[in-house]
């Protein structure tokens, strides 16, 4: 068959001639050849394919591929030529690219398409899990912490800080309701319970109060602040808070915890050291159904032997509190 000017060979040629060993289709006209037409014959041995023109194209992509299959019976493999617009090469080492077909650049564009929407959407859900744990951080700590125990970047100070008491609650004597029947049982009653400060209840008896208030607060991890209209009528209670915040401005900024326990306009807050705190800190508020869980978290970690004499402690921010009042 071979130097006949063949320009086309049907796909059942070899179908009635599977005993044949030797095929010899060199110099002919051949352009493609049917996907398949060597399979029928059983005993090939020898096949020539040169002097050609092949095109390098989809068509004579499974000829390529037979090529390097069967190149151990293919005479002079590297001689069967395929055509580009750039001239003939060995099909052999041709780039796979020119034998490419529309449907797979279609299922490439596909696959592509289907990569990008996918890594989009995994970005978009992680960019939006990334705002929400932003916008949210404060809540998600504080349920960590308060329903967990999960201290995510919690004030690490804490546990050395070690005092006589967990907390001093700052009061009107007539919200002493409010210390007496929620504060106190609920955090008294936790296991570890926390140790409160009560002037109500701790204060030495004839004890200068202003004193008292001074040592209580050193003593103390955090002052709670029971801040209402009955707090600000108060000059007793506007003193402890003037001493609560002068030693959390000199000793630790997260030392005062302000609960609010009602709603109060700025006009009636007359006091300027108390709104300018509400201004530039948070608060926990009393009506707030997360208010045991901010509370919680606001307060200090429990450690054990955490007593110790406040009078040990150096005398700078007590008279620096003293001062103020």
């Amino acid at each position: 068959m071979e130097n006949n000017s063949l320009r086309l060979i049907g796909n059942e040629t070899f179908v009635n001639n599977t005993n044949l060993t030797h095929v010899y289709l060199h110099d002919n006209e051949l352009e493609f050849l049917p996907e398949g037409i060597f399979d029928p014959i059983n005993k090939l041995e020898v096949i020539s394919l040169y002097r050609n023109p092949f095109q390098c194209a989809c068509g004579n992509r499974w000829l390529k591929i037979w090529l390097k299959e069967n190149i151990h019976i293919v005479h002079n493999p590297n001689t069967v030529m395929c055509f580009t617009s750039l001239g003939p090469s060995p099909m052999l080492s041709s780039d796979d690219n020119v034998f490419s077909c529309e449907d797979d650049k279609i299922i490439n564009v596909g696959k592509n398409f289907t990569s990008i929407i996918v890594v989009s959407c995994v970005s978009a859900i992680f960019l939006a899990i990334s705002v929400v744990i932003f916008k949210f951080r404060h809540a998600i700590r504080v349920i960590l912490y308060a329903r967990l125990g999960v201290a995510v970047l919690h004030n690490e100070d804490d546990q050395d800080n070690v005092k006589t008491y967990d907390a001093y609650i700052c009061y009107s004597s007539k919200d002493l309701p409010i210390v007496m029947t929620s504060l106190i049982p609920r955090l008294e009653g936790m296991n570890p319970p926390f140790k409160l400060c009560i002037h109500d209840r701790d204060f030495p008896i004839g004890a200068c109060i202003a004193t008292t208030i001074i040592e209580s607060v050193k003593a103390s991890r955090r002052s709670i602040i029971l801040l209402s209209r009955n707090f600000l009528a108060s000059e007793w209670c506007i003193m402890e808070f003037k001493a609560a915040h002068r030693y959390a401005l000199k000793h630790q900024k997260n030392h005062m915890i302000v609960v609010l326990l009602e709603p109060i306009p700025d006009e009636e807050i007359l006091n300027e050291d108390i709104k300018f705190y509400l201004s530039t800190n948070t608060y926990v508020e009393w009506t707030d159904p997360w208010f045991w869980d901010k509370l919680y978290f606001a307060l200090p970690k429990k450690n054990v032997n955490s007593e110790v004499d406040p009078l040990q402690e150096d005398n700078e921010g007590y008279q620096l509190a003293l001062d103020e009042i």
